[in-house]
């Protein structure tokens, strides 16, 4: 019969900030740009469903259970151009249930999925839009129209609901264990027959338990979600509860104890989600919600600020030799150590001896550790110049000619000209780099 004494949680920060991170873009081998962004759903919780507010006041254990019951309608990206201002939808995606991540869509023409990072709080996604590319004309910018089911509904309704039922059941078994042929008066404590027929009916992890055992979970899960708890402390509640209620352990005194507890419980819980003192919502004055339907659902709409354009260089290099058409390049730690491997074998055919080293200019000694300094420059593994792919993974077979085409100084770096044209590029660059060089005059001062 001792009365449990919980601290109540900090009430989360209440500034409001964006819920939306900011669009990363990365290129892919083709020049399709790929979109990484990121999603802070507590954000959108506690501003944007029905109930947000008032869990600001309840404990992370029922911020997470709102989180774990995300279910996402409507995942669409929409590309825009900003000079034309024409629209298209680049891919849209859902998930299938509450909870689950959002399905992976790839098409001819686009790619869309979330990266799992096990932050139930902030979620990220990825896409690849494939009908750009590195030679497309214009300015783009990204918007998404997002749309899931309120989660804050859901756990009120059922919470409410349960809680409800339970004191209900809860007071069918008090009145059937206050009998004469179940309980006996003068021990106060219940009769064997009674007992042993009610925990035959109990199974550990049985969603059909007996009215007993679901209230315990019931009342423990309710009590983690208005006070703090640590996992220690609810498995004392549940022990303490399980001496007032179990079939074998509970008095009619005991009995009606808990039923009493669980009344306030429901009380308190109710209360929070009908008025609040501090800081009342609007929906809260609305009536409330009885059924958790279709309509209970939240739109939200968001733009990037972060414009990308499509810029197709005439020279570019590939220093990993990673070919990926969807989504970021993952690169791991086995592929990393594969690459490093590949850049010794490139300029290296062995490890210096004692005798070598003694002919290494002063001053270049810690070169000779190849091992330390193998993670200080990946040179490339391939050059693109226009149409021509140039291998660089030996460096043996580079033609030298080809590469100093790209020392010329009038050596044009982008196919956008502008409307100038193009220098003749010199096949010996030495007689480019032989002129002398042209020293502009400098004005005249102003003689004042």
């Amino acid at each position: 019969f001792r009365k449990n004494t919980f601290s109540f949680p900090i009430s989360y920060d209440t500034e409001k900030i964006s819920s939306f991170g900011n669009l990363n873009y990365s290129i892919n081998s083709l020049g399709n740009p790929t979109g990484i962004f990121s999603i802070n759903f507590k954000n959108l919780i506690f501003y944007n469903t029905k109930y947000g507010n008032f869990l600001k006041m309840l404990s992370r254990d029922a911020l997470l259970q709102n989180l774990n019951n995300i279910k996402i309608k409507n995942f669409q990206i929409v590309r825009m151009r900003k000079d034309t201002g024409e629209s298209n939808i680049v891919v849209t995606g859902f998930s299938d249930q509450p909870g689950a991540p959002l399905n992976t869509v790839s098409t001819e023409t686009s790619y869309l999925t979330e990266i799992i990072t096990n932050n139930e709080e902030i979620r990220t996604f990825q896409f690849t839009d494939k009908t750009i590319f590195k030679n497309s004309i214009g300015k783009y910018t990204y918007h998404i129209n997002l749309s899931f089911t309120d989660p804050s509904v859901t756990f009120v309704v059922d919470n409410t609901n349960d809680l409800r039922n339970s004191e209900k059941e809860m007071f069918d078994y008090f009145t059937i264990l206050n009998k004469n042929k179940n309980y006996d008066y003068e021990m106060q404590q219940t009769k064997p027959r009674f007992y042993l027929k009610q925990l035959e009916q109990f199974t550990l992890n049985n969603y059909d338990n007996p009215s007993w055992a679901s209230a315990n979970e019931l009342y423990v899960r309710i009590a983690s979600y208005l006070y703090k708890l640590s996992e220690t402390e609810k498995i004392n509640l549940l022990t303490n509860n399980s001496t007032k209620i179990d079939p074998r352990n509970a008095t009619i005194f005991s009995l009606e104890r808990f039923n009493e507890e669980l009344a306030q419980l429901s009380n308190d819980f109710q209360r929070i989600f009908t008025l609040s003192n501090n800081n009342i919502q609007a929906d809260s004055q609305r009536a409330f919600v009885k059924t958790a339907n279709s309509a209970n659902v939240v739109f939200v709409n968001h733009s990037f600020k972060q414009a990308y354009k499509p810029q197709n260089y005439f020279i570019s290099f590939n220093y990993i030799d990673f070919e990926n058409i969807e989504g970021a390049s993952v690169i791991t730690k086995e592929f990393f150590e594969n690459r490093i491997s590949n850049e010794y074998d490139k300029f290296f055919n062995y490890t210096p001896n004692d005798k070598q080293t003694e002919l290494i200019p002063s001053g270049y000694e810690t070169l000779l550790n190849l091992q330390e300094n193998s993670y200080s420059y990946l040179s490339p593994r391939k050059l693109i110049l226009g149409s021509d792919k140039i291998d660089l993974t030996d460096i043996r077979k580079i033609d030298f000619k080809t590469i100093n085409r790209l020392f010329s100084l009038s050596f044009d770096r982008n196919i956008y000209n502008l409307g100038k044209n193009k220098k003749i590029d010199l096949e010996n660059v030495s007689e480019e780099m032989s002129k002398p060089k042209q020293i502009k005059p400098e004005e005249p001062k102003d003689a004042s």
